[in-house]
């Protein structure tokens, strides 16, 4: 819950959206962007993203991407269980492409790369967030540093882009 992202456990309930602004006002967001990049498998992200997705930022969403990745590229296992629960992923994935017109440049590139990592192919369901994304970046395209444009350009050649 929110209330646990910010590491003050509380057993009010809330009844009113006034108790939910005081407790999103009371997190840190730091401490989620420490919950997603500890995750240590893509069911404990998931759970992460369903208890607290509602709140996510452009880091939060990079660091779900980035962490989901890398936990892709390294454990068989984890790649096992995406086969099994891909349609999982679609909340987050549309959460995603809305998000991404107000990345910045940064957050563009490492969204893209974690994508990339953890095999999304522009193949459905992921082509409109691959072409979100590649119009995201091409609107800021003189803003990116030679670093993360090259990473976006490996991204999206990894994915198969044709936008």
């Amino acid at each position: 819950t929110v209330a646990s992202v910010g590491g003050a456990e509380s057993n009010a309930t809330c009844t009113g959206s006034e108790d939910v602004a005081e407790e999103e006002a009371e997190w840190d967001p730091r401490l989620l962007t420490n919950m997603l990049t500890k995750a240590n498998s893509s069911e404990e992200l998931l759970l992460v993203y369903n208890e607290s997705g509602s709140i996510f930022n452009d880091m939060h969403v990079c660091a779900f991407w980035s962490r989901f990745g890398k936990l892709m590229r390294n454990s068989a296992s984890e790649r096992e269980w995406l086969r099994a629960h891909r349609e999982s992923l679609d909340p987050i994935r549309e959460q995603t492409a809305r998000m991404l017109p107000q990345f910045e440049t940064r957050s563009l590139s490492n969204t893209a790369h974690g994508l990339a990592s953890a095999g999304m192919r522009y193949v459905p369901p992921w082509t409109s967030l691959w072409d979100t994304l590649a119009a995201a970046s091409e609107a800021n395209i003189s803003a990116f540093d030679p670093r993360n444009l090259a990473n976006l350009m490996w991204a999206m050649a990894t994915a198969g882009c044709k936008t």
